[in-house]
């Protein structure tokens, strides 16, 4: 997508959204449309100022008031003796006040890992972009776009991109997506979203959150998985919900979302990756309950998003949070197991940043949302 069409754009967007807001309704001839260079359907880009009412505004409100603050063609394989290119402190800098995004570094020593290994760790994109494939939907994705952006008005696309450059920049392991990188199943947000992974030059994982296949009011309802999952199943590439990347001697396992769940069929393929007795970096798109007796992330959760009926906090998973079903339980029983493998868990949900541990072994590093230009660059080290 070429940045001159897209500030073209932009700039008649937010002119129809002025429109849009007087009227209360979407204006005839919407003129918002980006041409993709790959010949791909139009795309209207969509604009607005309030939040959606659907099953998780609530959640979007509170986000409204927080106050952060960081903690193609197969090729021959690149043998390993080849040094990977390495930027320094003031190259990554540089690259991400060009770019206007917010990077937590964290670095790592790890057993058993074999060499240095970088992994790029975003989540809560809300990418909200709508076209006439879903105008279903299309009030709501105006909402949701207006309310997607960064302390400097800009829209959570737009970031995207500037993450996609810096990604192929700073030339990660991998990048993970760790959910909510599309508000909603729209077609145009999945096409923008492939668009931009096609120019990625680093490996990826997209880990779908709670966001990624809903549907106006189709969250986790047996239509959201049925006809709008596999929208996005598609970009995942796991239909079990599971994924895995091996890397220097140590795995990366990511299971999606569940309505702050997981599923038997992620419980499995966790319980194999573990066979080896590799190092494992988990990642989940929904945070842990804090251990260790740090209270500030629950405290902070229930700040931003309140209560369920029960008092406990509707952003967490945990015996105080949203209680564990059986499967789920099983799963956050072997994560946080003496003998457990996990020596990390990403997480992201909640829209703000914090470190913790979630046992003497296990860190559990949350990042603020990627449409506010957060982001977690980990860096790992074998242990000497």
């Amino acid at each position: 997508m070429k940045r001159t069409h897209l500030f073209t754009t932009i700039i008649s967007v937010l002119a129809v959204a002025c429109v849009f807001a007087g009227c209360g309704g979407r204006a005839a001839n919407d003129p918002g449309v980006v041409q993709e260079d790959t010949g791909a359907p139009e795309m209207t880009v969509v604009s607005g100022e309030a939040v959606s009412s659907d099953a998780s505004a609530s959640e979007d409100e509170a986000m409204g008031v927080e106050d952060e603050q960081s903690p193609d063609e197969a090729s021959d394989p690149v043998p390993e003796e080849i040094e990977r290119k390495r930027l320094t402190r003031e190259e990554r800098a540089r690259i991400q006040d060009e770019k206007q995004i917010d990077i937590f570094e964290k670095t790592m020593e790890i057993k058993g890992l074999e060499r240095d290994v970088d992994i790029l760790f975003i989540a809560d994109m809300h990418l909200s972009l709508c076209d006439d494939r879903d105008m279903e939907v299309y009030d709501k994705a105006v909402y949701r776009y207006g309310y997607m952006m960064d302390a400097n008005g800009r829209p959570a696309y737009q970031t995207f991109h500037e993450f996609v450059d810096y990604a192929n920049a700073e030339e990660p392991d991998l990048f993970i997506l760790g959910g909510d990188i599309v508000d909603s199943a729209m077609l145009a947000s999945i096409n923008f979203l492939q668009s931009e992974l096609s120019n990625l030059s680093v490996p990826y994982m997209y880990v779908l959150g709670n966001h990624d296949f809903e549907y106006g009011n189709e969250y986790f309802s047996k239509k959201a998985y049925e006809e709008y999952r596999p929208r996005v199943t598609e970009v995942s590439g796991s239909e079990n919900g599971a994924h895995l990347f091996d890397v220097a001697g140590i795995h990366i396992f990511a299971a999606d979302d569940a309505n702050s769940q997981y599923t038997a069929e992620e419980v499995q393929a966790f319980k194999d990756s573990c066979l080896d007795g590799k190092p494992v970096l988990f990642i989940s798109h929904v945070p842990f309950e804090p251990g260790m007796g740090d209270p500030f992330l629950y405290e902070k959760s229930i700040e931003l998003f309140g209560t369920d009926s029960r008092g406990n906090s509707r952003a967490l998973m945990g015996e105080n949070s949203v209680v564990p079903n059986d499967t789920t339980r099983e799963m956050m029983d072997l994560v946080l197991s003496d003998d457990s493998p996990v020596f990390c868990v990403l997480a992201g949900h909640i829209h703000y940043p914090h470190e913790d541990f979630l046992t003497e072994n296990i860190t559990q590093i949350v990042t603020g949302a990627a449409y506010r230009s957060r982001g977690v660059l980990l860096h790992l080290k074998p242990a000497q």
